[in-house]
C-alpha cells in the first residue's frame, strides 16, 4: 500500500518511508458509485475502456476512495 501527497522538494526518507514518483501525462478518471464489492468490476470495464480508446496503462495506477468503505452501509464482501 502506498499513500501520496504533492511535495514541492525531496526530503530524506527512512527504511519505512521510500519515495515515488509519479511521471507526467495523460490521465483517464472515472467515478464508481455502488457498493464496495461491485469496484473490481468496475475496475475492469475501466481498463477496457482505455484500451478500447487506442491508450494503455503505466504502472502505477492509483486509487482515491471518496468514503471509508468500511462505513458504508451494504456487503463488503
Amino acid at each position: 500500500m502506498a499513500a501520496g501527497a504533492p511535495v514541492v522538494s525531496v526530503t530524506e526518507t527512512t527504511g519505512e518511508i521510500s519515495e515515488l514518483e509519479l511521471a507526467g501525462g495523460k490521465v483517464a478518471s472515472a467515478v464508481y458509485t455502488g457498493p464496495y464489492n461491485g469496484m473490481p468490476g468496475a475496475w475492469n470495464e475501466f481498463m477496457k475502456a482505455i484500451l478500447a480508446q487506442g491508450e494503455k496503462t503505466v504502472e502505477p495506477c492509483w486509487e482515491e476512495y471518496l468514503v471509508d468503505p468500511s462505513n458504508e452501509p451494504g456487503d463488503t464482501k
